[in-house]
């Protein structure tokens, strides 16, 4: 597990066994890898692009596990919007690609619905969907109603801001990988891709995705 903050994990000894306790800022409790993930919806009106799985066009309400049975590992990346610019996505449609190759979709959650997110999609092939009241993020653990960001951190005016981060999402419901950014700033920095982090998410994900492939799922993808 990825903690992009300081002193974010303490280890504590405690005879005859050694322990590691987390120590979450904020008091969050971010998804982690290897726990299940929690049957979140989306709403099909809130895709800002075409949704890569074609079978569920149409669908009133679509779930993540429904997205998992077509045996492909799903890499969620919550964006903070705050630090929108088209480098940022550009590099995402980029990992996007990456993650494509290596057998699994992406999906970009962000609770901004501005128009540079909107000309970015006009133009270029990567899916987005409008998280609005951040429902996806707080089921995540990124983000509280009763405990917004903005009171801990300066400089966070939005009380909607969201701790960015990355999971894969194996076909199984749990998560191979995550990533939080307890800091807030991954996406004000520039190369992303070359960050460190990258490809274990890549490794994640081709590994899921030969973990589950050979195993009989009652829907395959239609594009």
């Amino acid at each position: 597990m990825y903690h992009l903050h300081t002193n974010s994990k303490i280890v504590a000894f405690n005879k005859p066994f050694i322990t590691e306790v987390h120590r979450y800022p904020y008091n969050y409790q971010p998804l982690q890898k290897g726990r299940l993930v929690p049957q979140v919806v989306f709403q099909p009106g809130n895709f800002l692009s075409a949704l890569p799985y074609g079978s569920l066009i149409g669908n009133s309400l679509i779930s993540i596990h429904e997205l998992l049975e077509f045996k492909q590992p799903v890499v969620l990346v919550f964006f903070s919007a705050k630090a929108y610019n088209d480098k940022i996505f550009a590099e995402l449609e980029s990992l996007k690609l990456d993650v494509d190759v290596m057998g699994g979709k992406l999906l970009v959650v962000s609770n901004s619905f501005s128009r540079q997110i909107k000309t970015f999609l006009a133009n270029n092939n990567i899916t987005v969907y409008y998280d609005a009241e951040n429902v996806l993020a707080e089921a995540f653990g990124l983000y509280s109603y009763n405990n917004p960001l903005h009171n801990w951190l300066s400089g966070i005016d939005d009380p909607l801001t969201v701790l960015p981060a990355f999971y894969v999402i194996d076909p199984g419901k749990r998560v191979a990988f995550d990533l939080i950014d307890f800091d807030i700033k991954i996406f004000e920095k520039e190369g992303l891709l070359k960050m460190a982090f990258i490809r274990e998410l890549l490794s994640a994900v081709h590994h899921s995705f030969r973990q589950f492939q050979k195993q009989s799922w009652p829907k395959r993808i239609t594009l």
